[in-house]
């Protein structure tokens, strides 16, 4: 492991929570996920020296366990979640610590599943195609898996029935969950809808972006010079979603284009190069 490596997750954190804290004050409809990353960031620091073999079966054990506790967990409360964190929030510890881990819209614990499956990833021979087939392929297939068992449960074998068939439920199971499902039936945990948090959910969301990945790798050994603009934005991945978070989830106005030699050879594009750094 680099050994700079705890010392810029330790960084990470903060430079994750401190906006994550004041973007609460702004007027936005937008969920803001920063507050949950400085945590997961400190979640990883145990785990930077691990390898692939250690990491998936620790993948695998948050996908079958972690929504289990916060199912239980908001169960016995009256009203799971309390919107953006905000600096306020610091003087209930306890209330704070459970939302972020449990019962909040980005609940660390069942998406420390996906930190532990893009460690997992990143250990791995990125640049051998043969591997980059492999993912599209078997991640394809994973993430169709986990669709096929949740319709199975739910149609087949009556869970929609217990969970109480109507317009309205099918509609949300298609659309978002907020981040965790109602507590009303232990069969709400078979439901593999968007942004469930469900192990079905975690299974078909950690099949599809690696093999989303995958596709990429390979479309990238043909096509590198079209990719820049896709390049320059993953690479700036909090400024983005910062500044939407600003706009009220709409971007506010377009960016003046740079000017200079260094802009000329990044090959970045303008609008992309101009935002202000996180």
């Amino acid at each position: 492991m680099h050994r700079g490596g705890p010392e810029r997750a330790h960084r990470s954190r903060w430079v994750a929570c401190t906006p994550g804290l004041m973007l609460r004050a702004v007027d936005t409809p937008v969920a803001i996920i920063l507050v949950y990353y400085a945590l997961l960031f400190v979640c990883t620091l145990p785990l930077l020296s691990l390898r692939a073999r250690a990491l998936v079966p620790l993948a695998l054990a948050c996908v079958l366990f972690a929504p289990v506790p916060s199912h239980l967990e908001r169960s016995s409360m009256y009203e799971s979640g309390g919107g953006n964190p905000s600096f306020g929030s610091l003087d209930e510890p306890g209330a704070l610590i459970t939302e972020l881990v449990l019962t909040g819209y980005y609940p660390v614990f069942p998406w420390l599943a996906y930190v532990l499956a893009g460690l997992a990833v990143g250990r791995l021979a990125l640049n051998s195609p043969r591997l980059a087939a492999g993912l599209l392929v078997g991640c394809a297939g994973l993430s169709l898996l986990a669709k096929a068992l949740s319709w199975t449960l739910l149609y087949p074998l009556g869970g929609l029935d217990q969970i109480v068939s109507s317009p309205a439920v099918e509609r949300r199971l298609s659309t978002s969950l907020g981040g965790t499902t109602p507590t009303t039936s232990w069969w709400w945990l078979a439901v593999s809808g968007p942004h469930s948090g469900t192990p079905l959910d975690l299974l078909h969301t950690i099949g599809t972006a690696p093999g989303v990945l995958g596709a990429c790798l390979l479309v990238a050994r043909v096509a590198t010079p079209l990719l820049a603009p896709l390049v320059a934005a993953g690479g700036m991945t909090l400024t983005l979603a910062r500044r939407r978070t600003r706009g009220g989830g709409k971007w506010r106005r377009p960016c003046r284009a740079p000017r200079g030699p260094r802009h000329r050879r990044s090959g970045i594009r303008a609008d992309l190069a101009d935002l202000p750094p996180t």
